[in-house]
């Protein structure tokens, strides 16, 4: 079965130099400067159709492992082939999306809101923080709060690492030498209620993606919000961005 796609609002910058030369000026000066943007559709997931996140979330595990091993993911062939066509061919016009799990999901996250691809996050820490304090030109606000970025983060209430409630000295994150007091999401965030729903108990454990693939995308028979197969992607407009604990 291929994935699903959809039309996708991204902006990117006009100018890679002027984007870079806005950022240092941020870093060094804190001052700011304009960057032009370019709106554009492209072809992006389609983050309400399951299937396709089931198969996002498996190449983003893949990074753990190497093909053939244990915690290898097969992901379905017909996509595997057009993904290496399209690299081969490298034709101009090609949709990139970004996806990763944990910190590699607040990387794709970062980085496709900063050069406009789609990207697809995975139970990943909220990043809007490190957005700022990295000074990342980000495309101007239209009518939301927050800048249009075409990111979807994807995460479950049993994991306390994406929500920021992996907090304080005792905490297994910071005994581990995470400071993972942020929960700030950019984009829009669908959030699977694993605790209401399935009677799980909020623990690090269930931050491992072979529990997202297993046990949340590819489970049937849960009506995760009525009529929808998928909860509905929303932006954390509320959100108050907290700093990290020193």
């Amino acid at each position: 079965m291929p994935l699903k796609t959809r039309p996708t609002t991204v902006f990117r910058p006009r100018s890679l130099e002027a984007l870079h030369h806005a950022r240092l000026r941020s870093l060094r000066n804190r001052e700011s400067e304009t960057v032009e943007w370019k709106e554009l559709v492209v072809s992006g997931p389609d983050v309400e159709d399951r299937h396709t996140l089931s198969q996002l979330a498996r190449m983003s595990g893949n990074a753990y492992a190497l093909p053939g091993q244990r915690k290898w993911y097969e992901v379905d062939a017909v996509w595997n082939q057009q993904l290496v066509d399209d690299l081969r061919l490298m034709y101009p016009s090609s949709d990139i999306w970004l996806v990763g799990h944990s910190l590699g999901g607040a990387l794709a996250s970062l980085l496709g809101s900063t050069y406009g691809f789609p990207a697809v996050a995975f139970e990943s820490p909220g990043e809007r923080l490190a957005a700022h304090r990295l000074h990342l030109p980000l495309p101007p606000l239209q009518d939301s709060t927050m800048p249009p970025v075409a990111v979807t983060h994807v995460y479950h209430s049993g994991d306390p690492i994406p929500q920021g409630t992996c907090t304080g000295f005792g905490s297994p994150c910071a005994q581990a030498g995470f400071a993972l007091e942020t929960h700030c999401h950019l984009g829009k965030s669908i959030v699977f209620d694993t605790v209401g729903k399935l009677g799980w108990r909020v623990d690090v454990r269930k931050h491992i993606i072979r529990d997202v693939i297993t046990k949340v995308l590819e489970i049937d028979g849960v009506e995760w919000e009525e009529g929808r197969d998928v909860p509905l992607a929303r932006a954390e407009e509320d959100c108050v961005v907290r700093p990290i604990f020193k």
